[in-house]
């Protein structure tokens, strides 16, 4: 995988175009948010999610203002999936000028989940490498 750089944008003609782009891989077709980075010798998921606190698909996902936490909402506990590959996201925001644009994302950073509610609907993540 070639270095990735917090603030890096990329933009693809279509949402695996722009995961190729991203992660310089050859997918023909990517239907889900999480790219699993064990491959590329890291922990955790590329996560190519929506962060403008919109339901997309059962999943909301609100960023903070300084970039540096991101709170995970969803509407349903048959959404969840809580295995360890899911703690540690090197997170990638979906339209990032809220202009519409899905294939457009931006690199936040590494982050790891640092809260998980009860009922597990609502998890924190925290920036861990700046």
């Amino acid at each position: 995988m070639k270095k990735i750089n917090v603030g890096d944008i990329w933009q693809g003609d279509s949402y695996t175009d722009m995961i190729n782009k991203v992660l310089d891989t050859n997918y023909k077709m990517y239907m889900q948010a999480g790219v699993p980075l064990k491959k590329f010798g890291l922990a955790g998921i590329a996560w190519f999610v929506y962060m403008d606190g919109k339901n997309h698909k059962g999943w909301k996902n609100i960023i903070s203002d300084d970039e540096n936490t991101i709170v995970e909402i969803l509407d349903n506990i048959n959404n969840c999936n809580d295995g360890i590959d899911r703690v540690y996201r090197l997170a990638f925001r979906r339209d990032p000028d809220n202009k519409g644009n899905r294939y457009k994302c931006k690199c936040l950073g590494y982050f790891k989940r640092s809260e998980i509610s009860d009922n597990k609907l609502k998890r924190t993540y925290k920036k861990k490498i700046r």
